[in-house]
């Protein structure tokens, strides 16, 4: 599991890492922009490392500075809005999850309108904004559905157990008692009993065809012949 947990940390970090120069990238080059608007950058994409361990703040944080930095400088994509999108929709409940809609809407809308951007980025911004919510549920969904083993973080792993079928009343007293660890076992035997009982009924036994042999040692009656007299 430890592996496991490094590699997530290597894709949160390079999430963030992209994230950042996506967003950072087109402030310094071809010609840097001033301070405060690459300071909004970072403050719009650096957070995301921390999505997480708090995905609202992490989303209201980098959408605030966004909101702010596109009245002066308006980069291709909002990279950091639309990660904290995703990993709201991915990792928080249902209610906290349905409950962020008109909260994105509101924030993404005015985003938009104050800045007075045309129809086509309207749809492109709107687009994008959907499908990072529709993957953050659809990769939540998948994850809640398969079985998962211990993590070890913090005990929130999702476990699955399987039940062993409990046995009908009174069939460990039947078959003799203990546990139902050796319960095919003692039902084989049981079978095999009935089996061996009901050959011994069944069984033909010779037709007496004359008289038995008689066994050494023991006495054999004779009949006496009546005694003619003269």
């Amino acid at each position: 599991m430890i592996a496991a947990r490094r590699v997530g940390r290597a894709v949160d970090a390079g999430l963030a890492v992209g994230v950042v120069l996506a967003t950072v990238g087109p402030l310094l080059l071809p010609d840097p922009k001033p301070w405060w608007i690459i300071g909004l950058g970072l403050l719009a994409s650096v957070p995301v490392w921390w999505r997480r361990r708090a995905p609202i703040v992490v989303a209201v944080v980098v959408g605030a500075a966004m909101s702010v930095m596109v009245t002066r400088e308006k980069p291709f994509l909002p990279f950091g809005p639309l990660l904290a999108v995703y990993t709201i929709a991915d990792l928080s409940p249902t209610w906290k999850r349905l409950a962020a809609i008109p909260v994105i809407v509101a924030a993404v809308g005015s985003s938009l309108v104050l800045p007075g951007e045309n129809d086509e980025t309207f749809r492109l911004v709107g687009t994008a904004f959907v499908a990072a919510y529709a993957l953050g549920t659809s990769a939540g969904r998948a994850a809640r559905e398969l079985p998962s083993w211990p993590s070890g973080r913090g005990g929130g792993s999702r476990s699955t157990s399987r039940r062993r079928p409990r046995s009908a009343p009174g069939s460990r007293e039947h078959l003799g008692g203990g546990g139902g660890a050796d319960l095919p076992g003692r039902l084989d035997a049981v079978h095999a009993r009935h089996v061996h009982v009901h050959e011994d009924h069944v069984r033909p036994r010779p037709i007496d065809s004359g008289p038995r042999p008689s066994r050494p040692g023991s006495r054999q009656k004779t009949a006496r012949r009546p005694s003619s007299r003269r």
